[in-house]
């Protein structure tokens, strides 16, 4: 896991959108729980990649702000070294790393009777997945579909 983490942070470019837009195939899951906001933010990525570019905007050095629809502006530090090393991360930028912080921070303030973390990602790839964000992203109402066994 360490030289995963090793070679991810090496890897990943450091420009917001480095191929111009966002690519799904470039997303990487790991050994985080994230996959509802992975899929939804794939969706996004392959059917419609410009949707995510106008989410974010750039704020000086090392400062991003994310604005999701019908939602308060959320400002983020750059991914550091550690966060690419240990979260979700795309091969095509940082882009990746700021949503899910950025989503992390919303989360948190919807969710305030979840169990607290120190470390605003954790409560995105650590705890089970939520259909409102797909929500979030596109500024519509979702429901949940449960199957049967």
């Amino acid at each position: 896991m360490f030289e995963r983490g090793r070679r991810d942070r090496d890897e990943t470019p450091r420009e917001l959108f480095a191929q111009g837009v966002p690519h799904m195939t470039a997303m990487r899951q790991y050994f985080t729980s994230d996959c509802y906001f992975l899929s939804a933010v794939g969706s996004i990525a392959e059917t419609n990649p410009t949707v995510l570019v106008k989410l974010i905007t750039t704020e000086g050095a090392g400062t991003y702000v994310v604005r999701f629809p019908g939602q308060p502006a959320v400002r983020v530090s750059a991914p550091t070294d550690s966060e690419i090393a240990t979260y979700t991360a795309a091969k095509d930028g940082v882009w990746l790393s700021v949503l899910q912080k950025a989503y992390a921070a919303v989360r948190i303030r919807m969710e305030p009777k979840e169990a607290a973390t120190l470390q605003p990602l954790d409560s995105v790839g650590f705890r089970t997945g939520n259909t409102a964000v797909m929500e979030l992203f596109t500024g519509h109402a979702s429901r949940a579909i449960r199957l049967g066994a």
